[in-house]
């Protein structure tokens, strides 16, 4: 893989941001990584356009990819996800739910008075910091 041949030494994590969580979820099984982060992710891409922006009468009109619970289900990695409290696109839940899928592997933090862009578009340490203490570990 091209990730591992740039730094064999050292370990891979993978890190999903929104769309990029469902990415994440459905090829980390294949992939040699040591660890798992997914922010202000979603469950599935159906649940993800349901909550955003598709009425519910129309999720069978959206592809059925991305189903996290069957590939955390089956990750053996540990998992972090990190999820804004005021993300007004995929809630809260669905972040803890995707935590509950690899429990106990997977930590859950959420990060008070943040909005679902403003991790990249304004970045804080309150969100980050977290997240390079668990990569240090």
């Amino acid at each position: 893989m091209a990730l591992e041949s740039l730094a064999p030494e050292l370990p891979m994590s993978v890190l999903g941001f929104s769309l990029g969580s469902g990415v994440a979820t459905a090829i980390i099984n294949q992939l040699g990584a040591h660890r798992l982060i997914l922010c202000e992710a979603f469950t599935s891409f159906r649940d993800a356009a349901t909550v955003s922006w598709i009425p519910r009468r129309f999720a069978h009109l959206v592809p059925p990819i991305w189903h996290a619970r069957s590939a955390l289900s089956n990750c053996c990695l540990p998992v972090l996800v990190v999820h804004g409290e005021r993300d007004k696109l995929f809630p809260a839940a669905m972040a803890s739910e995707l935590a509950g899928y690899c429990s106990p592997r997977a930590e859950f933090i959420l990060v008070p008075d943040t909005a679902h862009n403003q991790p990249f578009r304004r970045p804080r340490l309150d969100y980050w910091g977290p997240i390079i203490e668990w990569l240090s570990k």
